[in-house]
């Protein structure tokens, strides 16, 4: 992935992952779970690497309104946040990884249900 990355930021852009997610085949476990994390981890360690990067955006936080199951039956739990809007061993990694930059956490709207749907870790 790294090497991929590089060939775009050695053209001149900058470097962005958009509409992130990790999907696996349900029913998600323990060690599918600690495989996200590693992946989600690799990417952010990947992008934090590369002098271009300019920041992570995962396509939802909560595997409670993922698209995932709708168009790949039988797989799912992809997001930083579990069914019950709980942190997964992904969002942790996640946050280990980033924490000395800036990051953007989901925040309840006026419903107090519903989050933002993006995350972003950013260089800048």
């Amino acid at each position: 992935m790294q090497q991929n990355l590089q060939r775009f930021a050695d053209l001149g852009p900058d470097v962005a992952v958009t509409e992130l997610d990790l999907r696996m085949q349900l029913p998600s476990e323990a060690t599918k779970l600690a495989t996200q994390a590693t992946y989600y981890r690799n990417v952010v360690e990947t992008c934090l690497a590369m002098a271009r990067y300019v920041g992570i955006t995962v396509w939802d936080y909560t595997d409670k309104y993922s698209w995932v199951p709708s168009a790949f039956p039988g797989q799912g739990a992809v997001n930083l946040y579990d069914q019950n809007l709980q942190p997964k061993a992904a969002n942790v990694a996640v946050d280990q990884r980033g924490r000395h930059r800036r990051i953007h956490h989901p925040v309840r709207d006026h419903e107090g249900e519903r989050q933002l749907t993006a995350r972003v870790i950013s260089s800048m």
